[in-house]
């Protein structure tokens, strides 16, 4: 497995988060069911509740960033995660079939992190 790392700018949109990767034709792709709620979480337990821009990285590397998700099973093209690890332990998300164009099936496991805009 490679390992990749990605990065992309999420953002308001819609009373929502949603981020673009033109590249891969993902244009205001929404976070949703539970993944809009994680970061929403995460901005708050930082302090950041008044930004509207972070970036989000992920990988599929076990230990590359400070949260994890590990998969519970695939459902409507794409897969529910519960967070694995201290913050947020516990908290669901689905992650929609946009994943799968960064990664050639589903990982079992996801590592990521969400800083504010520099």
């Amino acid at each position: 497995m490679n390992h990749d790392v990605f990065r992309v700018q999420i953002y308001r949109h819609d009373g929502g988060w949603a981020f673009d990767d033109e590249a891969r034709g993902l244009v205001a792709e929404a976070l949703v069911e539970g993944a809009d709620t994680l970061v929403d979480l995460i901005a708050a337990h930082f302090d950041w509740s008044g930004l509207d821009r972070f970036w989000l990285q992920f990988s599929d590397s076990p230990s590359r960033f400070t949260f994890g998700l590990h998969k519970l099973g695939e459902a409507r093209d794409g897969a529910h995660y519960v967070v694995a690890g201290p913050l947020f332990e516990g908290h669901k998300v689905w992650l929609c079939s946009a994943l799968a164009c960064y990664f050639d099936e589903l990982p079992r496991r996801l590592t990521f992190e969400v800083s504010p805009l520099s």
